[in-house]
């Protein structure tokens, strides 16, 4: 029996628009990004859904309650699930600095460090990509076990491209990189006896 999942970035901030490094500040969608959100909840109309699972941080929550709108005649309150384990990848001692200002600041080659794909070098109290692997790997695990056939996860950008990067492509953390992925976009996957397939990426539209 086939599994569907379906990542969602949740909408755009302030801090996104403004082109600030934002992982663990917890920021609310700006006007912007709740209209995307609505556009985005579009989708789901008329799709089974029997599940949404967001990260805590409010930018998330907020894009999981509106495309839950969409998705349910009633929107009560166990419809939505929290896991922490959807948190953004921790930017450290980069956190809320947009690129020029990490320039001005002097660490520019600390910041290409920490972005190339082989031996970043990871920035003071920023999150380790072996750590946010196996995070990734053992909410999935979870995932793949669970009775719900249609679920809904709405994360964060750079945490969404690792658990797609690991857990669905089979790479490693690293590889996210090579990924982009919008504000109120998704992804969409199909797991068959546990193995997945990646059907769309950087999507506003459903496949399945």
């Amino acid at each position: 029996m086939l599994k569907r999942i379906v990542i969602v970035r949740h909408g755009e901030t302030d801090l996104n628009n403004q082109g600030r490094l934002n992982s663990v500040t917890d920021t609310d969608l700006n006007a912007k990004g709740i209209k995307q959100v609505h556009a985005l909840g579009e989708a789901f109309k008329n799709k089974k859904i029997d599940l949404i699972i967001s990260s805590p941080l409010m930018r998330a929550k907020q894009t999981a309650m509106i495309i839950s709108k969409y998705c349910f005649e009633k929107n009560e309150e166990n419809e939505l699930v929290i896991d922490n384990r959807l948190l953004e990848l921790d930017f450290g001692s980069f956190e809320g600095m947009t690129q020029e200002e990490i320039k001005v600041s002097g660490r520019w080659d600390d910041f290409l460090d920490w972005r190339r794909e082989y031996n970043p070098v990871i920035p003071e109290g920023a999150e380790d990509f072996r750590i946010a692997e196996k995070r990734a790997t053992l909410f999935m695990e979870d995932i793949f076990s669970r009775p719900e056939q249609n679920i809904i996860l709405v994360s964060h950008g750079h945490f969404s491209r690792i658990l797609i990067s690991k857990c669905i492509l089979g790479s490693s953390a690293e590889f996210h990189r090579r990924l982009r992925l919008d504000n109120a976009h998704l992804c969409e996957i199909l797991i068959e006896k546990k193995a997945p397939r990646l059907i769309s990426f950087n999507s506003t539209n459903l496949l399945s």
